[in-house]
């Protein structure tokens, strides 16, 4: 090794010199740049392993003389950055792996070595994390390092879940000054304790006008430290896409939260025409759509009622498909004629615990026959669930990280579909032209 990389902390040439940091190999000259922090962060990895070495901290840390092994690193500090000149990675002491056991071993060592991992994939388990510190490093590490190291790189990476609510008011000034014309709404008890927050963009107020006068209205949990719950209201675009109007941060999923949502999205004024609301029959939503939405329309999802028939017979019961699809045929039935049929053998097939829940929900709210708004084919809330699904690592994250993430997304996604519909040469969206000429394909056949 070069002699001006024999001391700790660098010498005149202003070098970078360390030993015991690597546990194979041969001596080889590395012509691979890398930055500061990145250099440092691989010595502070390998080093978990290996003795001869005193650390300060995740990025200033001095390496003593190894007197007993023969491994050696010499960089040379270039501008930004480190090159490594000269690399001796065969050990002489002996020492190859620090077990969980180790006095250096800590679950800040451990964060420091995930934290690039963590920052890709929020979701990952501490469980893979263990085999991914075995594989790559040789560490034997217990799942309670690896869940606290995990969790000290999400908050490194988007600070304390707590200290994340005062950042709201910030975040609503914010918006309100870059996005002028949005609705913002930031309650807060008496105590200044979070209570709820609305958010409605006003690019996404006006491009709902050019969307089918349908919503979909669903909410989700959050996965992070505080819980609480996420309400969402979704249409379908042009091109049979997403299309995020509105969500709320709420404490829970009750009646009162939802009367609220759909007040504030009310005060939006989304447009002059009668809306149908698609939902999963939550109590507070089949109570207040008719309130605050008088003259507007309220279909149930149908898959959630399919499941929710199947659910009143018994697993073992042949007939349960056959039940289930019953119902379906029902909800399809295009005359008055042929939803009486339909229903006779579903109450006939089904028995008892079908007609009770039959009894239960009314006819306008899931059955063509006597649904008398517009739904235009659509006869589930899947466009909501896929919202959810879009969402499902943003949920994860304290709560102004996690509106940063989907505002983000929201941004992305119409910027990308801007640009893509530049390229169009058509009036209608491209999936529309597809259902137009599978129509008039199949009217030309019947002629």
């Amino acid at each position: 090794m070069a002699d001006e990389s024999s001391t700790s902390g660098g010498s005149s040439f202003n070098s970078y010199g360390s030993s015991c940091a690597s546990d194979s190999g041969t001596s080889s000259i590395v012509s691979e740049r890398v930055s500061i922090k990145e250099l440092r962060s691989r010595l502070w990895a390998f080093n978990l392993k290996h003795v001869g070495q005193t650390f300060v901290d995740v990025n200033d840390f001095r390496l003593k003389e190894s007197t007993d092994c023969s491994w050696r690193v010499h960089a040379v500090s270039e501008f930004d950055s480190y090159v490594i000149k000269t690399m001796h990675s065969e050990h002489s002491c002996g020492f190859v792996c620090k077990d969980v056991n180790s006095c250096l071993m800590s679950s800040k060592l451990v964060e420091n070595l995930i934290l690039e991992i963590v920052r890709g994939m929020p979701l990952v388990k501490p469980t893979d994390l263990i085999t991914t510190l075995k594989t790559d490093y040789g560490l034997d590490i217990t799942y309670y390092y690896a869940y606290t190291a995990k969790k000290m790189a999400l908050e490194k990476i988007h600070g304390i879940d707590g200290l994340c609510f005062h950042q709201l008011k910030c975040l609503k000034n914010a918006i309100i000054e870059s996005n002028p014309g949005s609705r913002i709404i930031l309650d807060i008890d008496s105590m200044k304790k979070f209570e709820r927050m609305f958010i409605c963009f006003e690019a996404s107020s006006y491009g709902f006008n050019q969307c089918r006068p349908m919503v979909y209205l669903d909410g989700t949990f959050l996965k992070n430290k505080h819980k609480g719950c996420l309400l969402a209201a979704t249409a379908k675009n042009g091109n049979q896409g997403i299309f995020p109007l509105s969500i709320a941060i709420v404490v829970s999923e009750t009646d009162a939260n939802w009367f609220w949502f759909l007040e504030q999205l009310k005060l939006v004024k989304l447009s002059d025409r009668i809306l149908t609301f698609f939902s999963d029959r939550h109590v507070g939503l089949v109570k207040n759509i008719p309130i605050v939405f008088s003259g507007s329309f309220h279909s149930y999802c149908l898959w959630h009622l399919k499941n929710n028939v199947g659910s009143t017979i018994r697993k073992d019961n042949k007939l349960r498909k056959y039940v289930v699809k019953l119902f379906s045929d029902c909800a399809y039935a295009t005359s008055h004629h042929e939803f009486l049929t339909c229903a006779e053998n579903l109450k006939k097939h089904g028995g008892l615990p079908v007609q009770r829940f039959l009894i239960g929900i009314s006819l306008e709210n899931w059955a063509n026959t006597y649904f008398r708004g517009a739904r235009y084919g659509e006869m589930c809330s899947t466009l909501a669930e896929c919202f959810n699904a879009w969402i499902t690592k943003e949920c994860f994250l304290p709560i102004t990280p996690m509106l940063f993430g989907i505002m983000e997304k929201m941004m992305e996604m119409s910027w990308n579909r801007l640009e893509e519909s530049m390229k169009w040469n058509s009036v209608l969206c491209p999936k529309m032209e597809i259902v137009l000429a599978i129509g008039v394909e199949s009217a030309t056949s019947t002629l």
